[in-house]
């Protein structure tokens, strides 16, 4: 990359920034948080076990989101679905397959 669009993001400090092309970046999140920035966590919300990844799955062929239910339960959901209902935590998203570049700070 010629230039790195990861300076001054920090991911909230639960993830990595990862430049996609010249001029955008997203965050890989670190296990247990989730978001744009990795912002949230499931921590204190999924009680039934309350630590990640609270009973439930991390790797599925073809889920791209992971959620906990705050009394117990998980669901999984592939590319463009949702929920089943309102109230599941993401702890987890699928890392995106698209192409990106390694930045580093000369």
């Amino acid at each position: 990359c010629d230039k790195n669009p990861c300076i001054g993001v920090s991911c909230s400090g639960h993830g990595k920034c990862v430049a996609t092309s010249e001029v955008e970046a997203t965050c890989e999140c670190d296990p247990g948080y989730s978001g744009p920035e990795c912002e949230n966590s499931c921590d204190g919300i999924c009680v039934n076990p309350p630590e990640y990844p609270y009973g439930c799955g991390t790797s599925i062929e073809g889920v791209v989101k992971y959620g906990c239910w705050p009394s117990g339960g998980c669901s999984y959901v592939g590319e463009g679905d949702d929920y089943p209902y309102p109230g599941f935590c993401t702890y987890k998203t699928a890392a995106s397959s698209s192409a990106s570049c390694q930045c580093f700070n000369a």
